[in-house]
């Protein structure tokens, strides 16, 4: 034999006697046997090895599958940061396979930010140095492709068998669901308060402008057509009629502001008001238009969804920072399901239907994520010059309309906005006829009931103007004294809603009783939406918005006495 042949291994089945089957390790070789090449096997028994590789084989394959089976990302890391283990979810949440991340680190799979990697690799410090278990409740971490989210992070201490810190076993789950969530409500409960407020401070406000107007329209009404008095009489009505705009901004801003609904077409109104938006931006601002065709009309109120339209136009001109550009303003009709519903501001539990859009686009800057969580905040700019409700006052006219609002911006390139507004069928309605200006008189007793001495007092004026006789009543239980000893003579009663000793609801409900057939006026600074919905089912005469202007109570009383 020149060269002595290499042993030859082979494992296979073997029957034994008693007919039970084992595995057989053989070992064959070639030897010389007296001087002539000879085989030489020898056979060893090795079943139970067998089965212990095939019960090791079997409990990785279970480990496996329940490994990848937990829903929360699971992993294994060596004292290097390279992961050894990996599961399906957590493989999934940053988009790779198990086996592409099994041997790199973070930083070597090319995602997370160089601080968060920097506050990975910290913490991992401090389980390998001291056997620390880390609890991270919330955190952010940034996909591959740049998405920010947040998940809830554990990790603590591997060992081995002698009781050596080997590695880092660790969970991660993701938590940015929940804490958009979070985030939705606090935004939701922050403007809700805030709603509140602002049509608290409304409400008193125009309590307050009732005294304001009337008094300047009384005075007007009695100084000579010469008088030099009259220019300051009327700069008063003038700033007057500005703190009682300012004062429907807020009521908008608070969902409360949806005065007088009408069919209105949309396309319309922004004709309407083309010239108007065209001289309240830049001229270095191109307005382009791409209104659909035949739009079904909406029901709201002209004059906020003007406010909305004005609103939005100047937002994007503020966004061009003194530089040219475009602003595109486009209407349509769309079908809007629960799921597109979701995505919008506003739009949590809308009914899917048929909503008329109106979309209002900008090439200007645009907008970061921080900016965008603040832009409905009220009095927030990102300009020196910014002011007001703006935005704010535009949320809670949406709100007040039942409709959406869907934004979309990015640093430059431009902000997007659509409004959506349920679509009715039937046609549009024209202008409202402006308010007559006729010289009715009336007669009889009035009884005014009104806790706010001023706005008590000068409502009287104006009802003396008008020919009637005064009775006045300070709070609810006095005007229900008075209306009982008196109901005779009271040809109506003047009812203000809000008053401390009796609410105007149950002096209402007691002025019915006694003598129901008496006209009732309501008077309120909230809005006629609101006071509405707190008399459903009962015959209420009249409404009047505070504050009020002399010829707005003739036109009232006129409609109800003629």
């Amino acid at each position: 034999m020149k060269g002595k042949p290499a042993p030859t291994h082979y494992e296979g089945r073997a029957l034994r006697k008693d007919g039970s089957r084992i595995w057989v390790e053989t070992l064959v070789n070639v030897v010389a046997w007296e001087g002539q090449p000879a085989i030489l096997a020898t056979g060893v028994d090795v079943t139970e090895r067998k089965r212990a590789e095939e019960a090791l084989r079997t409990n990785q394959r279970l480990l496996r599958t329940v490994f990848d089976t937990i829903p929360t990302g699971v992993y294994v890391k060596d004292r290097e940061g390279k992961f050894m283990m990996v599961n399906r979810a957590l493989a999934g949440f940053v988009g790779f396979e198990p086996e592409q991340m099994e041997n790199h680190t973070i930083a070597e799979l090319g995602y997370g930010t160089e601080e968060e990697i920097r506050r990975i690799e910290e913490t991992d410090r401090r389980v390998l140095k001291h056997g620390e278990r880390i609890d991270i409740p919330e955190e952010t971490f940034t996909l591959p492709g740049g998405e920010l989210r947040w998940r809830h992070s554990i990790k603590g201490p591997l060992h081995d068998h002698g009781g050596r810190i080997i590695g880092i076993v660790g969970m991660r789950e993701d938590i940015t669901e929940r804490k958009r969530a979070e985030q939705a409500m606090l935004q939701a409960q922050k403007l809700e308060s805030l709603g509140v407020l602002a049509g608290g401070i409304a409400h008193d406000f125009n309590n307050i402008l009732v005294a304001v107007l009337g008094n300047a329209g009384l005075a007007m009404m009695d100084l000579p057509g010469d008088s030099p008095a009259r220019e300051a009489v009327r700069q008063i009505e003038i700033a007057g009629q500005r703190a009682a705009e300012l004062c429907r901004q807020m009521l908008a801003y608070s969902g409360r502001g949806k005065f007088a609904s009408e069919f209105v077409d949309l396309n319309g109104l922004v004709e309407e008001m083309t010239q108007l938006l065209q001289v309240s931006i830049s001229k270095s601002i191109v307005i382009k238009y791409n209104m659909g065709a035949t739009l079904p009309p909406i029901s709201a109120d002209r004059s906020q969804i003007q406010q909305v339209v004005m609103n939005l136009v100047i937002n994007a001109s503020e966004s061009f920072d003194q530089q040219s550009g475009v602003i595109s303003i486009s209407s349509g009709v769309v079908w809007a399901d629960t799921a597109y519903l979701e995505t919008t501001l506003m739009g949590s539990g809308l009914k899917e239907a048929e909503y008329v859009f109106l979309e209002v686009s900008d090439t200007g800057m645009g907008m970061d994520s921080q900016t965008l969580q603040r832009i409905f905040d009220p009095f927030f700019t990102t300009k020196f010059t910014g002011r007001g409700l703006g935005l704010a006052a535009v949320l809670g006219i949406v709100k007040g309309h039942k409709g959406a609002l869907k934004v979309y911006s990015e640093v430059a390139k431009g902000s997007t906005f659509r409004l959506l507004l349920p679509a009715f069928k039937g046609e549009a309605a024209k202008l409202p006829a402006p308010e007559d200006a006729s010289e009715w008189r009336g007669s009889g007793t009035f009884l005014i009931v009104d806790d706010e001495a001023p706005t008590r007092r000068v409502t009287a004026r104006m009802l003396e103007k008008l020919g009637f006789q005064v009775m006045e009543a300070a709070g609810g239980k006095e005007g229900v004294s008075l209306f009982r000893d008196h109901s005779e003579k009271i040809v109506g009663v003047l009812l203000d809603l809000t008053m401390p000793d009796l609410s105007g609801e149950d002096t209402y409900r007691e002025i019915r009783r006694i003598k129901k057939k008496t006209p009732v006026l309501l008077m309120s600074g909230f809005t006629e939406t609101e006071v509405a919905s707190r008399f459903v089912g009962r015959r209420v005469s009249a409404f009047l918005q505070k504050p009020f202007r002399l010829r707005t109570l003739r036109s009232k009383l006129e409609a109800l006495f003629k």
